[in-house]
């Protein structure tokens, strides 16, 4: 489904918002400005498997988090006999800024712990930019693994982490 945001900033209040699995969620800020501030209290996006996230003009400021300061998108699953199940993530016209992962992503973090889950979904950014977003340990911008990962027009500024100030791939 389509959600269109109204002009101003929307405060998450601590609390993140779920993309449940198996959902296709697409977001679209008003071309006066649509603003999703986390406060530093939480994360804005937890992705669930099998789902698919799609922001367009949209900034997210001051997440905070463990792991994807701004947006986790756990990348997929295989249940026994099954087929991989993936998640997907696309930015375009978006700013990330002021996000904080205390472990990997200090905006995005997109990968699995699942080993027989390997290029399965994708993360991908157009004319996006990531701006003073810090990890503690990978990834200051992004920690993307066994993932499909596709960027145009995107700059990442003042990134810091102790293993890949911008991109931990």
């Amino acid at each position: 489904f389509v959600i269109f945001l109204g002009a101003g900033t929307f405060s998450l209040e601590g609390a993140h918002l779920d993309i449940l699995t198996r959902r296709n969620v697409k977001i679209i800020g008003h071309p006066d400005g649509s603003i999703l501030d986390a406060q530093g209290l939480s994360r804005h996006f937890d992705v669930g498997y099998g789902a698919q996230l799609i922001l367009v003009g949209v900034m997210l400021i001051n997440g905070y988090s463990d792991y994807g300061g701004s947006i986790r998108v756990p990348i997929g699953y295989r249940p026994a006999g099954g087929r991989n199940i993936v998640a997907r993530l696309q930015l375009e016209k978006c700013e990330i800024r002021d996000c904080t992962a205390t472990a990997d992503g200090g905006a995005i973090y997109a990968t699995t712990n699942y080993q027989d889950v390997q290029n399965g979904g994708d993360v991908r950014l157009f004319n996006t930019t990531i701006t003073n977003c810090t990890a503690g340990n990978a990834g200051g911008a992004m920690r993307v693994e066994s993932v499909s990962l596709y960027m145009a027009d995107v700059t990442i500024r003042g990134g810091r982490a102790a293993q890949g100030g911008a991109l931990s791939l």
